[in-house]
């Protein structure tokens, strides 16, 4: 009787043994495989999509220049004379740029800027 209940004793945990075994290998077979997408695959992948985007951006406003003034600003004579002594379209392009920082730093939920 002794015999047979250490068999199926040792039948039981060599069973469950396996089964935690098993898990532990596939626990650090995916660990391993996630460390490598996350450290190899994904950073190349994200700088792809982000290099590709930003240089579409900056195609697109590339061409929507024409010398000093753009095309939606369109002033003729004196005016556009005094708008480019003075700088304006650039100081117009600093001042929404610095408002678009603002923007965007007031999302960040723990920016200090409230």
């Amino acid at each position: 009787m002794v015999a047979l209940l250490l068999v199926v004793a040792s039948t039981v945990c060599t069973g469950l043994l396996k089964i935690v075994s098993d898990r532990l290998i596939m626990f650090f077979a995916i660990k391993a495989l996630l460390i490598g997408i996350c450290t190899i695959l994904v950073p190349i992948v994200v700088h792809n999509i982000i290099s590709g985007y930003l240089q579409d951006a900056i195609n697109a406003m590339a061409g929507l220049g024409s010398g000093t003034l753009s095309s939606d600003m369109s002033f003729t004579g004196w005016v556009a004379y005094l708008l480019d002594c003075f700088n304006i379209p650039e100081c117009l392009s600093i001042i929404v740029g610095a408002i678009q920082m603002h923007i965007t730093f007031k999302m960040i939920p723990f920016s200090p800027i409230k």
